[in-house]
């Protein structure tokens, strides 16, 4: 599956790859909520031997992990969902990039408990050159409900807080939301637009 990937990564003269980083458990999935964790625990060194390996085989293609949240409020269910679990990954490869999902980030703040605008400023701040796309979408903080950000959005004011430091480094954003109406979603991409137009 990577390496068909890697052709079209190529093909349109991408730079980096990015994937979801993982689940420690499997799981029974329905609706998009985790049930029912089963079978054999996994670990950060299967996420470091999986990178050697595509270290390896694309040595000129960037790997991106995005850090995921705690599905169905289950605290143990995936890679990179506490601030600190990411701090730790970043910290022990270089070549690990970050696809930082601030939605994700949000839920897992909630369910973690830790302070959500303090982690994202310390990501920015700290690890800038090492995030490849950020990806927006807002939600409660209970699950990944994928709406879109408005002005008075807490994302949204990270975005502009943090805009030149976005533009200098040429970081991908990505509107991120599900179902919504096409207006609605123009409107919330002009929004965007203007912050990054600067």
């Amino acid at each position: 599956f990577i390496r068909k990937a890697m052709e079209y990564i190529r093909g349109l003269q991408i730079d980096y790859y990015s994937v979801h980083s993982g689940c420690k458990r499997d799981f029974d999935f329905e609706n998009e909520l985790f049930s029912n964790p089963k079978g054999k625990r996994y670990t950060l060194r299967g996420i470091y031997e999986n990178i050697e390996w595509f270290r390896n085989e694309f040595p000129d293609i960037k790997l991106a992990l995005e850090n995921s949240y705690p599905n169905n409020n289950l605290k143990e269910s995936s890679f990179l969902t506490h601030i600190e679990e990411i701090f730790e990954v970043l910290e022990c490869n270089k070549e690990i990039y970050l696809l930082l999902d601030l939605g994700h980030l949000k839920v897992s703040s909630v369910v973690l408990g830790f302070d959500y605008s303090v982690a994202v400023q310390i990501l920015l701040d700290t690890y800038i050159d090492r995030v490849l796309e950020i990806h927006l979408s807002e939600n409660e903080g209970l699950c990944d409900d994928h709406n879109l950000i408005h002005s008075d959005s807490l994302q949204y004011k990270m975005i502009k807080e943090n805009v030149k430091s976005i533009l200098q480094r040429e970081i991908n954003v990505t509107i991120e939301a599900r179902n919504q109406p096409f207006e609605d979603v123009r409107e919330c991409y002009l929004l965007i637009e203007e912050i990054l137009s600067v």
